[in-house]
């Protein structure tokens, strides 16, 4: 025998609402929270100044839940890279990050409250 339950839908997005059976217990949520993606471009008159430094013109990091540490794209590249591999912190408390470039070579990148700097 089945039976039958009645939920009001609270919210018109279809990305984020709730669902309540008749008696106001929530039964589900229906929640859309998209993993963050950031481009990083390389600027064309940045790149003719520099010429000895290579690689895509764009870059992809996909970040995971809560901005977690995700993966790393370079250019139409199909392969992924984890970004721990890439974005280190060498002490505690430090806001100095450690990644290694595409080439192999090691930088550091230091957030500061004015700029960040490579």
């Amino acid at each position: 025998m089945s039976a039958v339950y009645v939920l009001l839908q609270f919210g018109d997005d279809p990305f984020n609402n709730m669902f309540e059976d008749v008696e106001g217990r929530r039964a589900f949520t229906a929640g859309f929270n998209p993993n963050a993606v950031i481009k990083l471009t390389r600027e064309a008159e940045w790149s003719q100044q520099h010429p000895s430094i290579m690689g895509p013109v764009n870059s992809y990091f996909y970040f995971g839940p809560e901005y977690a540490p995700g993966y790393i794209i370079y250019g139409n590249n199909r392969n992924t890279i984890p970004m721990p591999y890439f974005i280190r912190q060498r002490r505690e408390g430090s806001t100095s990050r450690y990644f290694t470039s595409q080439n192999g070579k090691d930088f550091k990148w230091r957030i500061t409250p004015t700029r960040m700097e490579v």
